[in-house]
């Protein structure tokens, strides 16, 4: 089986096009392929992303609007999750598309609406949104994200769980700067699974930063 964890800034517009991308390649898999979005959120992250939309990082107010923007947005998808991944990716991107024409403030309202539009049950969400596990599983997304050594976004991890730790099951991108590029890389995947997990990067082509990850990586 093919797991790609998406390691994603939940404001940023090139994660979202990542996110869309790849959710369209999913049905030309023939194997069993599962797929984790994994929201990312540390001042690194929001400085890279502060920098790419020409935002000035010495504007301290407007990071810490930024950041509880995307902590709420995480919230948001972390809590649709208990009502299946499914109602909440398309959560996830209702509210991701929403973002930057409010300036990346947080609208509840808006929720609400998007709530109804992706058909999760209102009461159930507001009540597991105030869960406490809610906040422990954004909490474990982070340390997935230090322990598979992400430090930008979007990122993808993609693993071969049937071969070998020793023979490098595991490949990091790191910050997909454009997210056409990921039609070519699921090809990639699909028409030859066993040399994208072997392969040099520089035999992968240009357009990807490629690590092969080991156990003692």
């Amino acid at each position: 089986m093919i797991e790609i964890f998406l390691f994603f800034n939940p404001i940023g517009s090139v994660c979202l096009g990542t996110e869309q991308k790849l959710l369209r390649q999913l049905d030309k898999f023939q194997q069993e392929v599962r797929v984790h979005f994994v929201p990312v959120l540390n001042l690194d992250i929001m400085e890279q992303f502060m920098k790419r939309e020409q935002l000035s990082v010495g504007n301290l107010a407007k990071r810490n609007q930024l950041l509880r923007a995307a902590y709420n947005l995480a919230l948001d998808y972390k809590a649709a999750q208990y009502q299946g991944n499914k109602k909440a990716r398309m959560l996830l991107l209702r509210l991701q598309q929403h973002a930057p024409l409010v300036q990346y403030q947080y609208d509840a309202a808006f929720v609400a609406k998007m709530l109804d539009k992706c058909k999760l049950d209102q009461e159930m969400f507001y009540e597991d949104r105030q869960r406490s596990e809610v906040k422990m599983g954004f909490d474990s997304d982070q340390r997935t994200a230090n322990q598979m050594g992400i430090t930008q976004t979007p990122s993808l991890v993609i693993v071969d769980t049937d071969r070998k730790v020793d023979d490098g099951h595991a490949v990091l991108i790191e910050q997909i700067g454009d997210p056409a590029l990921i039609p070519h890389l699921c090809d990639l995947i699909r028409t030859d699974p066993a040399g994208f997990f072997t392969e040099r990067p520089e035999n992968m082509g240009p357009q990807f930063t490629i690590q092969v990850q080991h156990p003692d990586d």
